[in-house]
């Protein structure tokens, strides 16, 4: 599905066994699990397979390996210039992936490793929120299923149903994560908890 004209649209995609720029090969479909539209008027898409897809219309521009597994959050800034607009994945394996504004049509197409500019495994991040008792404070291995990314602040939605708030606004490199909420139980170690 693409905007066209304020109408929705529909195009036919397959998905390419071998990277983009490789012979072609027979197309087998996967399955979509994450869909942005890039103001620049590429659709990306994300894959079980753990691929970043990106579309102009209903051809394949290029397609990254992004996520050891299923990709299920794509997230772009909200209200950032269009040449500004960096793409924020998510995924089953626990990471969060920071992908630069030229790998969505802006330049030549780079190499995956060049396009990605950085890379926050939460499931280490994460190992540091514990209760008062020294416990973790998540109910598992996060696994991303959405994000949502505003200025210094990214949002994050896991498997379990918890969110997560991490504050980039201190530090670029290591963001300070704070569990806003945790699903439809009550946080271990809350007064609601029973004994």
């Amino acid at each position: 599905v693409r905007p066209a004209g304020g109408t929705i649209e529909s195009v036919g995609c397959e998905l390419p066994d071998q990277p983009v720029g490789q012979p072609a090969g027979r197309a087998r479909k996967a399955t979509v699990t994450a869909l942005a539209w890039h103001p620049l008027g590429t659709l990306l898409a994300g894959t079980s397979r753990g691929e970043i897809l990106v579309y102009r219309g209903a051809a394949l521009l290029r397609a990254y390996h992004a996520h050891a597994g299923p990709v299920f959050a794509l997230a772009l800034p909200h209200g950032a210039p269009a040449e500004r607009a960096y793409l924020l994945s998510g995924g089953k394996d626990g990471r969060l992936r920071l992908w630069g504004a030229d790998a969505f049509g802006l330049s030549e197409p780079a190499s995956a490793a060049r396009q990605e500019l950085r890379t926050v495994d939460l499931r280490a991040l994460v190992a540091r929120l514990t209760d008062g008792a020294g416990r973790p404070q998540l109910l598992g291995p996060p696994s991303i299923r959405s994000v949502s990314w505003m200025g210094t602040l990214v949002y994050v939605g896991t498997r379990a149903g918890e969110v997560l708030r991490l504050d980039y606004s201190a530090s670029e490199e290591s963001p300070e994560a704070t569990l806003l909420l945790q699903g439809h139980a009550p946080r271990r170690g809350s007064p609601a908890e029973p004994p």
